[in-house]
């Protein structure tokens, strides 16, 4: 008994059939050489490549989410029952309110949260069949590769953009704090209510998950490799531990993995006797210099070493005076 046929046979299949309709109604003037199908700068598609985004968008946009919490984002099926999207878009929400495509509103329950990598997973029970989860894509993404970005930017729903890959290996910060590595570059516009949502290729495959615009043909998404090792986390335990080398007392290691180039820092406090002779008369001459010098007082009230200026004003200014 033959499975069903795949998301990426689906899009290979409508491609190959548009391809084949495009080249019968070729003209037969044309004079222009043909191109190979390496070069497709003209936009005409080759035999593993769509003729238009309209079999991705058909074949994804059920699988992707619009969730509101006290702000407004997107997600995407990660499974049958778990809803993939960021940190920032749930905050410190424990429940979201998810629209699928059809028009249905489900409550999602928070199952876990990583503010160090922006993700986030929610968990939804009545899921329509027509929401079937998007797969990760396997090779590792290139510069220059075609991708589409689907969301619900500033309450549009069911919108997609597409540009290309413009850089990988990036760095961006996260909710906590740090940075998140691996990060991917697109020019694809993206846009407030986008984040979240997924950055998949001309397969339907997630590449990245959006998470912020810089504007200016800037955007930046959460790794698909980053993804995929921090999410089942969230499933199991509802976090994700980003540091190394926890020993038996749970102490935390140096360095944390979101982090592989941060700096191995050890602080340690000195302690009083391991200090040498030197320090310590440094600090003891620094302490005097700090504080007051204490002098002791004669008999007659005034203290040892002051001058006789005052008092010698005060006599000349008794003479004068009749007695």
């Amino acid at each position: 008994m033959r499975s069903e046929p795949t998301r990426r046979e689906i899009i290979l299949t409508g491609g190959a059939t548009t391809v084949a309709g495009l080249a019968g109604c070729s003209s037969p003037l044309s004079t222009s050489t043909p191109k190979s199908d390496a070069d497709t700068g003209d936009g005409t598609p080759t035999a593993d490549e769509p003729a238009d985004y309209t079999e991705i968008y058909e074949a994804t946009i059920d699988s992707v989410v619009r969730i509101e919490t006290d702000g407004q984002g997107t997600g995407f099926m990660y499974d049958d029952q778990h809803i993939v999207t960021n940190a920032h878009v749930v905050g410190t929400a424990q429940s979201a309110r998810v629209r699928f495509t059809e028009g249905r509103w489900n409550t999602g329950e928070v199952v876990g949260v990583d503010p160090h990598s922006d993700l986030a997973v929610l968990t939804v029970d009545d899921v329509p069949e027509a929401a079937s989860p998007l797969s990760f894509a396997d090779a590792d993404p290139e510069v220059g590769q075609r991708v589409l970005a689907i969301g619900n930017p500033y309450n549009l729903n069911g919108t997609m953009t597409s540009g290309i890959i413009s850089g990988v290996d990036r760095s961006i910060p996260s909710p906590a704090g740090f940075e998140i590595p691996d990060a991917i570059q697109t020019d694809a516009p993206v846009n407030p209510g986008n984040s979240g949502g997924p950055l998949v290729d001309l397969d339907g495959d997630v590449v990245a998950v959006i998470n912020s615009g810089g504007g200016d043909n800037i955007g930046f998404g959460i790794s698909a490799a980053l993804t995929q090792r921090v999410v089942p986390k969230l499933l199991a335990t509802g976090d994700y531990d980003h540091l190394r080398g926890r020993d038996a007392n749970g102490r935390p290691g140096q360095r944390p993995a979101s982090r592989p180039w941060a700096p191995r820092r050890r602080c340690r406090t000195r302690r009083p006797e391991r200090r040498s002779a030197t320090a310590k008369q440094r600090d003891h001459d620094r302490r005097r210099r700090a504080c007051p010098r204490r002098r002791r007082r004669d008999p007659c009230g005034r203290r040892q070493g002051d001058r006789n200026e005052r008092g010698v004003g005060e006599l000349s200014g008794l003479r004068d005076q009749p007695r």
